[in-house]
């Protein structure tokens, strides 16, 4: 997945399978992240997006946007992943159009890869925001 010779070589797909080793505890699938590659990071943050809530209840009414962050910087392809009401989900897919982020990286190559935007819920969800 990682050989420059390899023509399906996919950064973004053997950062996915580290970080899940990473999440189930393999220390050197954690060492390979924290060595070679660079999470992308916001430039240019979203207005609106909140910190992932530590509230299971709370988590769950959050709403939820992925969004491919373009080698460039450009927040492209998002789509709302879970609604969190109609006024907020329009809002914060439009403040994406605003955003700039600093592309995933292995080794110094910026490759695409994907981040997931929160955002606090609006009223006019069919639960009220609640």
């Amino acid at each position: 997945m990682l050989d420059p010779k390899n023509p399906k070589r996919s950064p973004a797909g053997a950062l996915a399978l580290l970080q899940a080793g990473c999440r189930t505890g393999d220390p050197v699938a954690c060492e390979v992240v924290q060595a070679h590659f660079d999470d992308a990071s916001a430039l240019t943050p979203v207005a609106g997006v909140v910190a992932r809530a530590d509230d299971p209840s709370a988590l769950a009414r959050q709403g939820v946007v992925q969004c491919k962050v373009a080698v460039d910087g450009r927040l492209v392809d998002c789509k709302v992943k879970r609604s969190g009401g109609a006024s907020a989900d329009a809002a914060i897919l439009q403040a994406t159009s605003h955003a700039r982020y600093v592309p995933a990286g292995f080794r110094g190559e910026a490759f695409e890869s994907y981040v997931y935007l929160r955002y606090p819920p609006s009223s006019d969800r069919p639960d009220g925001g609640a």
